[in-house]
């Protein structure tokens, strides 16, 4: 009986053992993931632009130790990069309604349901923060 006990109580062990040895690699692996890939990176993409020009402005400023005369030029850069990209943009987001109209047009009740479901679908994954491979 006491055997046993001894048994179960070196099962426990080793099973906090182990389980203690997963959580330290997976704080590993997120440190890692933090490190490699900062969130300046994750946020990349279609967010990105939703950023005032001079927040990134102030970020390329830190990180690159930009002196004031480069914050000088690249700021117009960076303003003009962001109001064109905000016009591209919303004519991309017209061209895409007008064209899910026409499809709509043709489709079944059921079946505009079902193409509403995808593109839902669809614009949830093209929202995701970009994670460089």
């Amino acid at each position: 009986m006491k055997a046993e006990a001894e048994r179960k109580v070196l099962s426990g062990g080793k099973f906090l053992t182990l389980a203690l040895m997963l959580l330290a690699a997976f704080a590993l692996i997120a440190i890692a993931a933090v490190e490699l890939y900062p969130a300046s990176a994750r946020a990349e993409g279609p967010r990105a632009m939703n950023r005032a020009p001079e927040q990134i402005v102030s970020r390329l400023k830190d990180r690159l130790n930009l002196t004031d005369q480069q914050v000088k030029a690249i700021e117009p850069i960076i303003r003009d990069g962001v109001a064109r990209s905000r016009e591209l943009m919303k004519e991309l987001r017209q061209l895409r309604q007008s064209k899910d109209a026409k499809i709509i047009e043709i489709l079944t009740k059921e079946q505009a349901v079902e193409f509403q479901k995808i593109q839902d679908q669809r614009r949830q994954r093209m929202w995701r923060p970009v994670v460089p491979r």
